[in-house]
């Protein structure tokens, strides 16, 4: 089974992710997003590095989880990730003519990696994703303006309604997975719930 956590900047992918590889002894992908050497420079001038952001984002998830496969025989994975975030991101931030480019490549890309069986996906309300990302004071975010994350926020919204693979809707102003440890098994039910459909 590949369970993929998804949800916009802030809103708790990682912790849900390692809680859930916890709670159902799982492999885990982390998305390392430091392994992008352009991350920096798109912050402090997005339009000049957009193209390349994208493009190196979607060769690393791409990567990741592509030799994580190989790795893992008839096991059950989970990741902080799905590499559609990366068309949602694309659509965001690049022009038409750098998005017919990185489509391009998505789509080679994406036709070589398998679909989640479950897509766990985290909304949070935009006064709950600002306060997280104000408070963990990362440099590259706090450069940039409450709006593109509200805008994001938005978007995430509107992916996890096009989504047709199975998946559960999370509300992290509904659930504190940190402090509630009953949350996670909760998810945890939820997703079997798919696996013995």
């Amino acid at each position: 089974m590949f369970i993929s956590v998804e949800g916009c900047i802030g809103s708790g992918k990682t912790t849900v992710a390692k809680l859930l590889a916890a709670e159902r002894n799982l492999n885990c992908i982390l998305e390392n997003h430091k392994a992008n050497p352009f991350i920096d420079k798109f912050y402090s001038n997005p339009s000049r590095y957009a193209l390349e952001t994208e493009l190196a984002f979607v060769l690393i998830h791409y990567h990741q989880v592509f030799h994580k496969l190989k790795q893992v025989k008839n096991g059950e994975y989970i990741s902080d990730f799905h590499i559609s975030k990366d068309l949602l991101f694309a659509k965001m931030n690049l022009d038409k003519k750098d998005l017919i480019i990185f489509k391009n490549l998505y789509t080679a890309l994406t036709e070589r990696l398998p679909v989640p069986d479950v897509i766990v996906c985290l909304q949070c309300s935009d006064k709950l994703l600002l306060k997280r990302i104000e408070g963990r004071k990362r440099d590259v975010e706090t450069q940039t303006t409450p709006q593109y994350f509200i805008k994001l926020n938005r978007l995430y919204k509107e992916y996890f309604e096009e989504i047709e693979w199975p998946k559960v809707l999370i509300s992290m102003d509904e659930r504190d997975f940190v402090k509630d440890p009953s949350c996670i098994q909760r998810l945890s039910r939820e997703i079997d719930e798919f696996s013995r459909a």
